[in-house]
């Protein structure tokens, strides 16, 4: 079982980070602010160039700050002072002279301004040398590790800046080849794919229980969409409880995807799975057991990449096995009414494309079929064995969204029910939920794109 992370092993990681890699301080120049806020990312992704002698020596990725302004959709009014924090991701030439610098995530830091900055550091010994680099007039100003940490430290200390840091952290690495969190972060990107969005699509909220690590903090996110919460309910959300982890909503058209982390030991015992994506529009459910490929011959030239049966095999296939549909009348048109499906990874690689599923009703056939026994009579499946018969991602996805594949609209509802009633445990799986979006989130939305617009402060036109 995974051990629940510790309030302040984020925290920690960030700071380590921080003094590898110091913060590094952006100056933009008027044109660029401007540019800014008329492209489509804003200050969440954006690139731009700088002389090489002043980006030489910035090694990252690693966090940077800049100041800016805060969009308002009316002309009229002045656009108020902004504080952001992003990922420096890559530097790269982009001609005989400049380098090219990208950044990703940015979100909104607090306080809002340099004099602000310099006043959370009154009366220590950094005060002065801060003041001094955040008015250097340079394109990029670099922090000292020890200036790094202890800004960090104070930033933490301002409440709402507390989830988009953790965003940030979340971004500066990648989960390790072999880990829970690789396959975890697998199948939130796998629930994004399924919903139609591409991998690097932001959230328009996010929820983060205070102290519990998730996978969601590697996903983007909007710059003022993020929350950490002292307590792990959020009022309003179904299969919130104490036992999730984190929560993040999409937006495509009309439609909202709800993306919960949450304990796995008591759901795992129910369904045997990693992922399960609920389509409340084409009331249709599937569910993914992630299962891991090892290589046949060297790691650096393997001759074929295969599973070998595991210990939990047997009781994950009693438990699918539980919910087939028997004795009754389908319930809404599908090409195949299986719910369950075996999602096949390498382990030591990261590409996506090289992975394939299998439906439950085909994995037991290869069971029944000796070629793919061991002398000792456990289960090996691999490519070669396979002879091209599995289902690749991207064809599995595109069923799914059309809600060709999958459970029929009664099992998808008493599927929802028993979900929300088994929240407990250990562990992280994966809760996907794709419905309508509702008049109030729409509502809210605009709210967000208002930016704390207040109809008192209108000026008359």
């Amino acid at each position: 079982m995974a051990k629940e992370e510790s309030d302040d092993t984020w925290t920690r990681e960030l700071k380590m980070h921080v003094a590898q890699r110091p913060i590094v301080i952006l100056k933009l120049q008027d044109r660029e602010l401007q540019g800014l806020k008329e492209t489509k990312d804003g200050v969440r992704q954006f690139s731009l160039t700088r002389a090489h002698d002043e980006a030489r020596g910035i090694p990252t990725p690693c966090i940077c700050l800049f100041f800016a302004e805060r969009s308002r959709p009316f002309g009229n009014l002045v656009d108020p002072p902004a504080a952001y924090a992003t990922i420096f991701k890559s530097k790269a030439a982009a001609t005989t002279f400049d380098s090219r610098l990208t950044l990703r995530r940015g979100v909104e830091i607090q306080p809002s301004t340099p004099s602000e900055m310099v006043e959370l550091f009154k009366g220590e010994k950094f005060e002065r040398d801060i003041r001094k680099r955040l008015d250097k007039d340079a394109p990029l100003v670099r922090l000292g590790p020890k200036e790094s940490i202890r800004l960090i430290e104070k930033l933490l200390n301002v409440e709402s800046n507390r989830g988009p840091l953790r965003t940030l952290t979340g971004g500066l690495t990648k989960p390790k080849p072999e880990s829970n969190e690789r396959l975890q972060l697998n199948a939130l990107k796998l629930a994004l794919r399924a919903f139609g969005l591409q991998e690097e699509a932001p959230a328009a909220t996010m929820n983060l229980a205070h102290g519990s690590k998730t996978g969601l903090t590697r996903l983007n996110v909007h710059e003022d969409g993020v929350i950490e919460h002292d307590a792990r309910v959020v009022p309003g959300y179904e299969f919130i409880s104490s036992y999730v982890r984190g929560q993040a909503t999409f937006r495509k058209g009309e439609q909202t995807l709800e993306v919960y982390t949450a304990n796995r030991r008591k759901l795992e015992e129910a369904f045997g799975v990693d992922l399960i994506y609920l389509n409340l529009f084409h009331r249709n459910a599937v569910l993914v057991q992630y299962k891991m490929l090892e290589p046949r011959g060297s790691k650096d030239e393997p001759t074929d990449w295969v599973y070998s049966e595991d210990d939990h095999l047997h009781k994950q296939l009693t438990t699918m096995r539980l919910f087939r549909p028997r004795g009754r009348k389908h319930d809404g048109f599908r090409l195949s009414r299986e719910a369950f499906y075996f999602k096949f990874v390498r382990r030591h690689e990261p590409e996506a494309s090289k992975n394939f599923l299998l439906p439950l009703g085909h994995f037991e056939e290869l069971l029944n079929d000796k070629k793919h026994r061991t002398a000792k009579g456990n289960i090996r499946v691999g490519y070669k064995g396979l002879d091209g018969r599995y289902m690749r991602q991207t064809a599995f996805v595109d069923l799914l969204r059309a809600g060709y594949i999958g459970s029929d609209a009664s099992t998808t509802e008493n599927l929802r029910t028993l979900i929300a009633s088994v929240l407990t445990g250990n562990e992280s799986l994966v809760v996907a939920v794709q419905r309508l979006t509702h008049p109030h989130e729409k509502e809210s939305d605009d709210q967000r794109r208002m930016r704390e617009w207040e109809v008192d402060t209108m000026q008359p036109l």
